[in-house]
């Protein structure tokens, strides 16, 4: 035994201890994994960036109004996008390696997902303008046009996300985010006197661009075509995916047209604001936990993955949480005088809840490896429940009992995971 590997032993049996030479073997020792995550961490950490320049314009720029109904479009576009890939996504990354005819399952799985976007996006179109009556006149064709290709582009951005992350080639990932955020704020600069169409205008177009630019540093070679056999090896698994998808999707769309509907759009500006500026708590261990899915296909060692990503997840939102808790107003005034007043207890509560979601994320992760399928559909069935009941009982209590209400659906999806892996045998 060498003395590496002798040192990588004893590191392993002290558990979660995070000194330096603890840390730098870990790394070693699961260089794949965190390379691939690296990328995706990287991505986010720009595209977020931009993401905050983007929203800082819009709510320097537009009413609180504006800036509200835009919010429930852009929630209600990311269900529409996740309800389209039919769990493709997902498969994709668990099964491309494995099979030969990998492009004919993306052409085909292009295809059949553009096919849903367009029907679902006219649907929730539909749902939006039937529940919110009073907001119809702002919601006009345009606006509605471009919501539909949006959805479409983003729908194919998202599946090409699968195959960028299951080829380990995270840098086209970020090369298409980060021009789709540079490229989001040339247009609604250009387009801003053309309020909510120009917002819309701004997504559509700029994920459709980035799109072409990536696939064109990826050098893939499109056909429209539809091959059933490809689409039919994977449909068992893709549909648990989908469905589970689903439930783990829908809860913050609904709580936003919540707020809207029974706070006012005002309300859900100041939430969407406080929830994106939380979200570098979650989107560390959701990267890690991508990562982990991608590399765990191969099921090699997935136990001692699983103790490295919860390990440095936990101290890395544990030290943004602390950060938050020092500079979150100062941050929330830079949106307008109103989102530090009413956002800051929010965003501190959604960013406690960043620390059942590492355990809900990671875990979601194993399930996918290991084909539980039951298991992960059940976690966010129950994360989708206790949720939206929790948002509805405690939504007289404002943007707080909201905040407090998604805790609740994240630590309840952490008991089940807490029962099911001693019930099994295995501790967490």
């Amino acid at each position: 035994m060498n003395l590496l590997v002798f040192q990588e032993k004893m590191a392993c049996k002290k558990g979660m201890g995070f000194s330096l030479k603890t840390t730098l073997l870990d790394l070693r020792k699961h260089k794949s994994l965190y390379r691939n995550a690296f990328f995706l961490i990287l991505n986010y950490v720009f595209t977020l960036g931009i993401g905050y320049i983007f929203w800082i314009i819009i709510t320097r720029f537009y009413s609180q109004k504006t800036v509200g109904l835009f919010s429930v479009l852009i929630s209600a576009l990311a269900v529409v996008t996740k309800i389209s890939l039919l769990g493709l996504d997902n498969s994709l990354i668990r099964y491309i390696d494995k099979k030969k005819s990998y492009k004919k399952l993306i052409n085909s799985g292009i295809l059949l997902s553009s096919v849903f976007s367009l029907t679902c996006s006219l649907f929730i179109i539909f749902l939006i303008r039937l529940f919110l009556p009073e907001h119809r006149s702002d919601i006009r064709i345009g606006v509605v046009l471009f919501f539909i290709l949006g959805a479409v582009f983003t729908t194919i951005s998202n599946l090409f996300n699968s195959v960028f992350i299951a080829g380990k080639k995270s840098i086209f990932l970020f090369i298409k985010d980060f021009s789709n955020g540079i490229l989001k704020i040339i247009f609604v600069i250009i387009f801003l006197a053309f309020s909510l169409f120009g917002l819309m205008f701004s997504v559509a177009s700029s994920s459709a661009i980035s799109l072409l630019i990536a696939i064109f540093f990826y050098k893939y070679e499109f056909k429209i075509s539809f091959d059933f056999d490809a689409v039919k090896s994977i449909i068992h698994y893709s549909a648990y995916m989908y469905v589970s998808s689903f439930f783990a999707l829908t809860p913050l769309p609904v709580i936003q047209f919540l707020i809207t509907k029974f706070l006012s759009p005002e309300k859900s500006a100041v939430f969407y604001i406080s929830y994106m500026l939380s979200y570098p708590l979650f989107f560390i261990p959701d990267a890690l936990a991508m990562s982990l899915f991608a590399e765990g296909s191969a099921r090699e060692k997935i136990k001692d993955k699983l103790k490295s990503i919860l390990k440095y997840s936990f101290l890395i939102s544990l030290t943004g949480l602390f950060l938050l808790l020092i500079f979150g107003k100062i941050i929330l005034s830079i949106f307008g005088a109103a989102y530090p007043k009413e956002g800051y207890l929010p965003m501190i509560i959604l960013g406690f809840a960043s620390l059942p979601f590492i355990i809900y994320i990671s875990y979601c992760s194993i399930y996918k490896i290991t084909d539980k399928k039951h298991e992960y559909l059940i976690v966010n069935i129950i994360y989708f429940v206790t949720s939206i009941i929790s948002s509805v009982l405690l939504i007289k209590n404002g943007l707080v009992g909201i905040s407090i209400a998604i805790v609740i659906g994240w630590a309840s999806a952490v008991v089940y995971i807490i029962m099911e892996s001693f019930y099994n045998g295995h501790k967490i």
